[in-house]
Order: structure tokens, then C-alpha cells, then sequence
């Protein structure tokens, strides 16, 4: 298919007739498909009453088009790509450059974009204060903003150079229809995509299995199992009984589905899952499992066949070497609407007017758990986070708990971005208190931290060795009647990020992960 598309002389992508109830995407091809217009473009940011172009422009960005797997190698690997709606044409390129410039002026435009949009739509007045209503979380945004991912030789062939899994982990919000696309449309991507032959007789948890394997194998890192990229196969498919449901160390992409969070609206769709700890290959954020000479390399085990229902079938589970935190003894419900409820800051111990020497460690504790210790992009944090976050503390407690959400929409101050940092880690997460099984003292029996939205008191909290991160499992039994774990997802603990566990006198265990 790539070999088709780079050889073609022009591809035209077909995005559909205009709907006539709806904003009109044949008027955004209109506005921005003049080769000559980035100066009209330009004046369309200030003057207000041209906001009703940008808005056009949006709705061209919310086809559905732009949320397929596919897209990305169609558009990196043709030569020459116009869009077409309706009867209107317009030149990728230009698309891309109106996309960006948006991008840009986002900030900008959206307070006359919000009122224009809520003319338009009366029951969606909160719409301007919605926090996910933002321009990078639109698939269009992020299908543009890929092609800086690719760059082309001399020769107009394309560089090769991220691994099959750094791209899945780019784009794992993609959809498609045959799930075993997740990883077949990014083949002629990779550079180690010759690896992979497509082959659609085998089952979607066969083609997931040995991409798995392979990145374990490739990376040294367990890191794959905490990313949101596989598509469950559908009930009605031809796969077999045992593997009709993807194991849980396959974790399902259906957290990336676009649509409004208070599930109105869907013109500024944005992502319900949180950003994840692990981070990409050349951007890893924690070393969990230790670092350099002292880094535990992982060690996997995937049992070949099992006994189900009296045959002999392809096994599911997963064997991953790992040493315990501890286990879950307290745990919030998930964080959906970004509100921080009261019981963290009384489980971290933080009351409003404790700035005392004495107790700044317990502050440090405080308002590092909240950002995951780290800033923007997974950075250090900057060196005044913790005066932004006692401003927070302070000023914005409503009855113990913190709303994000409106903290950061109701005021305008030098502690927004940290607020948005915490709402960005905290989203759809769950705090949680552990018991150390390992305590290396009094004070540190007890740990804190962020997990999945669907961890429960009695989880583990496990570091498997060759995961850059902690992850959390939970004690099931499988069929051969011995223990299994369901793998839950990916979790922060506070001073256990850097590989403090194996400065004690630590247990490894095997886990099966089911």
C-alpha cells in the first residue's frame, strides 16, 4: 500500500459531502486554499468578525477522516495530497499551514470562537470554560504536527528512523477497523517495520503478542505494557474463545476516544486518558527499575500454549520478573473531573497555614505527588512550583477538596501552569496509600501516590524489572487454580521513582500477568 500511494501522482482524500445543518467545510476550503493568503490569513486573527472562517476551518479539522491509523503513512508518504469536500479542493500543504497558524493563534481566537460557538449551539454555554475544549486535541492537529515526526533523503525516499514502537506510542490514539492495523499501518514507517510480514489469517492477540515481544526484545524495557494502543477485536469477529478478548498487559485504546467529557459536544474533542508516566523511547521520565550498571533488565517469559476447555490452546499470560512496594490500603475514586478530593491532602498531611520549617519536607511530599515530580513534558520542575502550589493550597480549597478545573479557569495568576500540570497528571487517575513491604524506615512505612482509575485497595504496587515506572496488579486466580495478576497500569510513587527499592534488601518474583 505505501509503495502505491509514494508512486501515485496525486491523492485526493475524500472527506465527504457537507452536511447542510452543520459548518460548512467547503467555506474553509474557500478561505484557506488560496496559495497566496497566509497575509489574509493573518488579518483573520484580529478581526473579530471574521471568527466565522476559523470556526468553518474547525469543522473541517473534525472529520472523522483524520482519527484513522491509516492517515498518517497516507499523508508522509504521498507526493502530492489535496483534500477534497462537497465540490470544494484544497492543497494539503495549505491545510497544513492554515492548521498551524491556528494552532498558534488558538490562545487567541478562543474567547471570540467560544462566543461564536455557543451562538450557534445555546444549550453549550459552558463551553468556554470547558479545560479539554483545546486545539491539540484535535485529530487534525495532531495528523499535521506527525508529519515534523518524518523527514525525506535527498532522493525524496523516506528516512526510516523511529522504531515500530516509538510510532505506536505517538499515534497510539488511532483507530482503525481490523485492530491488527494498529500495528500494519506503521510498518512502511519503522525502521524495523521488515520485521513485521502482514499476515490477516492470524488472530489480533497473535499479531499483538509478537509485537510485544518484539519491542521487549529490541528495548530491553517492559515500558509497552503501560501504553494505551491495542483494540480489542470485535465480538463478532473470527477469532477463537480464548483470545477473543485481549489479555489486560494489552491495554485497550478506548481511553483515547474523542468527545466531550460531560459528553456534550464534540467540535473541540478531547482525549479522556490522562498523559501517561513512561513517556516514549528517547523520552523516558523515571527509572524506576534503576539506572546504568545497577538498571534491572527485564526478564519475560511468554508459556506457549494452555489447557482451555479441554484444548490445547495459544496462551494469553505474560511471566515478568518484579520486586513489590507494597499494596494498596487506601484509594480514592477516580478523578474524572479533575477535583482533588479532600482525603489526599489529609492522607499527604497538609493542612492550610503550615509553612514552617519543620514541616517543608512534608510540603515537598505534598506538592510534588500532585505533579508527579515533574513539570511540563515530564521536565524537572521548576524551581517555583512549590511557592504556586501553596498560593493553590491556600486560595482555592473549597471544603477540603481542589477543584482544578475552575482554579485555573477562575484566575489568572503565576501558579496556572502548575495548576494545569496537576489537572493533566491527576485526570482519571486514583490517589492511593501503600504499605512498604519493604520499609527502610518508621517514616517510610507508608507511601503515597497516583494509579489507573481502576485501582482498588488490595492492589499491588510492583516494579517489574526493565519498566521504567511502577505498576499496578491484581491477585487473581486463573484456571491451572495458582496465582495470576491482572495488569492494571502504570502508577507514581512518591520516592520510588529512581530505583530506591533495590537500595534495600528487596524479593524478585515471578509474576503472571493473565
Amino acid at each position: 500500500m505505501a509503495r502505491i500511494y509514494a508512486k501515485a501522482e496525486r491523492v485526493v482524500i475524500w472527506l465527504g459531502t457537507t452536511q447542510a445543518d452543520s459548518l460548512t467545510s467547503e467555506i474553509a476550503m474557500e478561505e484557506f486554499g488560496d496559495p497566496g493568503g497566509l497575509a489574509k490569513i493573518s488579518r483573520m486573527i484580529t478581526e473579530k468578525d471574521q471568527i466565522w472562517k476559523w470556526a468553518s476551518l474547525l469543522d473541517l479539522m473534525n472529520n472523522t477522516y483524520w482519527k484513522r491509523m491509516w492517515v498518517i503513512q497516507e499523508l508522509v508518504v504521498a507526493n502530492d495530497v489535496i483534500i477534497q469536500c462537497g465540490n470544494s479542493k484544497m492543497h494539503f500543504g495549505l491545510f497544513r499551514d492554515a492548521v498551524a497558524l491556528f494552532s498558534a493563534s488558538f490562545e487567541t481566537l478562543r474567547p471570540k470562537l467560544m462566543q461564536h460557538l455557543e451562538g450557534l449551539h445555546q444549550d453549550k454555554k459552558h463551553w468556554a470554560l470547558d479545560p479539554d475544549l483545546e486545539i491539540g486535541n484535535i485529530a487534525a492537529t495532531q495528523a499535521v504536527d506527525a508529519l515534523s515526526t518524518f523527514r525525506r533523503n535527498q532522493d525524496g525516499t523516506l528516512q526510516q528512523t523511529k522504531s515500530l514502537e516509538t510510532l505506536l506510542c505517538l499515534f497510539q490514539d488511532r483507530i482503525a477497523s481490523d485492530p491488527r492495523d494498529k500495528v500494519y499501518a506503521l510498518l512502511a514507517l519503522a525502521k524495523d517495520g521488515s520485521y513485521f510480514n502482514p499476515n490477516y489469517s492470524k488472530s489480533v492477540f497473535s499479531v499483538y503478542k509478537q509485537f510485544v515481544q518484539h519491542s521487549i526484545n529490541t528495548t530491553q524495557s517492559l515500558d509497552i505494557i503501560c501504553h494505551r494502543w491495542a483494540r480489542q477485536p470485535s465480538p463478532s469477529g473470527s477469532e477463537s474463545r480464548s483470545t477473543s478478548r485481549l489479555p489486560s498487559w494489552m491495554l485497550p485504546d478506548d481511553e483515547y476516544e474523542y468527545g466531550s467529557r460531560k459528553g456534550e459536544g464534540n467540535l473541540l474533542r478531547s482525549r479522556k486518558a490522562s498523559d501517561t508516566f513512561v513517556g516514549i523511547l528517547d523520552k523516558k521520565s523515571y527509572t524506576a527499575c534503576g539506572a546504568g550498571s545497577r538498571r534491572k533488565h527485564p526478564a519475560v517469559v511468554f508459556p506457549g500454549t494452555t489447557m482451555v476447555d479441554g484444548q490445547m490452546t495459544e496462551s494469553t499470560c505474560l511471566m515478568a520478573r518484579g520486586t513489590a512496594i507494597g499494596s494498596i490500603t487506601f484509594c480514592t475514586q477516580s478523578m474524572t473531573d479533575c477535583v482533588i478530593p479532600g482525603a489526599c491532602f489529609e492522607k499527604l498531611g497538609f493542612s492550610r497555614g503550615t509553612r514552617n520549617k519543620d514541616n517543608a519536607r512534608l510540603q515537598d511530599r505534598v506538592w510534588r505527588t500532585l505533579v508527579a515530580d515533574r513539570g511540563p513534558d515530564n521536565t524537572t520542575c521548576p524551581s517555583w512550583y512549590p511557592r504556586a502550589a501553596q498560593h493553590c493550597l491556600e486560595g482555592w480549597l473549597c471544603n477540603g477538596h481542589l477543584n482544578t478545573d475552575r482554579a485555573i479557569y477562575e484566575t489568572v495568576s503565576y501558579a496556572t501552569p502548575y495548576l494545569a500540570r496537576v489537572r493533566n497528571v491527576i485526570r482519571d487517575r486514583t490517589f492511593f496509600e501503600l504499605k512498604s513491604n519493604i520499609p527502610d524506615s518508621k517514616e517510610h512505612s507508608t507511601l503515597f501516590g497516583l494509579g489507573p482509575s481502576h485501582a482498588s485497595e488490595g492492589d499491588l504496587i510492583v516494579i517489574l524489572h526493565g519498566c521504567s515506572v511502577p505498576v499496578v496488579i491484581r491477585p487473581v486466580h486463573i484456571v491451572s487454580g495458582s496465582q495470576g495478576y491482572r495488569f492494571i497500569g502504570e502508577a507514581f510513587v512518591y520516592g520510588r521513582m529512581e530505583g530506591e527499592i533495590f537500595d534495600t534488601d528487596y524479593e524478585e518474583v515471578m509474576y503472571t500477568l493473565v
